[in-house]
């Protein structure tokens, strides 16, 4: 069966979203920062998910 997971991309994916999320809270406006905050705490549960599933694939 293929590989689905590429833990590349998803810590790409993972790093893109903290630092987008980064960005709109360095902007004006509370609906950004709250959004700003969402990415990054879905960006940080997301590498985590992904160091988790690379780890258990190289037992």
């Amino acid at each position: 069966m293929r590989q689905r997971h590429h833990p590349a991309v998803a810590l790409v994916l993972c790093v893109m979203l903290v630092v987008s999320g980064w960005y709109m809270i360095s902007g004006e406006g509370i609906n950004g920062r709250a959004f700003g905050w969402c990415f990054i705490v879905v960006g940080l549960i997301g590498g985590g998910v992904n160091l988790a599933m690379v780890l258990r694939t190289r037992r």
